[in-house]
């Protein structure tokens, strides 16, 4: 577990990351990911993590719940971390690596984010590279108890979700972490 100075500093880099997918197509269907027993989503443990294909996360279920460009998609690479920040904060990390349309790889529909889980209970997620046109888009948001938060995904953006309980049933949309 590698200790980092800041969430930017987490974000420069793959090195501290283990491959759990190394260009390998995944489609339709759900990468099995091992999750933290630290983190509550909808009143559940996330100690296994769903990660699809169709780009969505589900934290403890096989559940769409974190959606980014909801679409048939083309997972190609999948990596996890944990670590620290500040010697304090623990989180999890997942980097979804691929293409936003299903069977076109092409550097106009290239999606590579990551989606950070903190022992505090926020979501933090990173947009690395979204397409532009939005012919190659979709929505994306996130499931909860109390309802749906729909956001943009934009390249090089960092949005956070902050618990505003300890269950993880309700967020608060932050466009800053």
């Amino acid at each position: 577990m590698f200790d980092y100075g800041t969430i930017e500093d987490l974000l420069k880099s793959t090195e501290h990351m283990e491959i759990l997918r190394n260009n390998s197509l995944q489609d339709d269907g759900t990468d099995t990911v091992k999750g933290v027993d630290w983190f509550q989503y909808k009143g559940k443990t996330a100690s296994t993590l769903y990660v699809s294909g169709n780009s969505w996360i589900g934290f403890g279920e096989n559940a769409e719940q974190l959606k980014i460009i909801r679409r048939d998609t083309d997972l190609m690479t999948l990596r996890r971390e944990e670590g620290t920040i500040w010697g304090t904060y623990k989180f999890l990390r997942i980097r979804w690596e691929g293409y936003s349309v299903h069977g076109n790889r092409s550097e106009a529909t290239c999606m590579i984010w990551d989606a950070i889980l903190f022992d505090t209970g926020e979501i933090c997620v990173s947009f690395d590279t979204i397409p532009t046109s939005s012919s190659y888009l979709a929505d994306s948001s996130l499931v909860t108890v109390d309802g749906t938060i729909s956001f943009t995904a934009l390249t090089g953006k960092i949005i956070s979700f902050k618990p505003k309980d300890e269950s993880g049933n309700s967020f608060e949309y932050a466009e800053h972490p």
